[in-house]
């Protein structure tokens, strides 16, 4: 599996949640996984945002 890739994706999300503090939750589902190499991509994501930050 390519967990380099695991880890940059953890890291752009961690730093989406930073960036816009109005983000509640986020559902991913699923996160496709390659071979070490062929990289990882998010097939389906919801983000809900917070009423109360906006």
């Amino acid at each position: 599996m390519d967990v380099p890739s695991i880890v940059i994706n953890l890291q752009r999300l961690s730093q989406l949640v930073i960036d816009f503090p109005e983000i509640d939750e986020v559902d991913i589902n699923p996160l496709k996984v390659g071979q070490k190499g062929d990289g990882a991509f998010v097939v389906d994501a919801r983000i809900i945002l917070s009423k109360e930050r906006y």
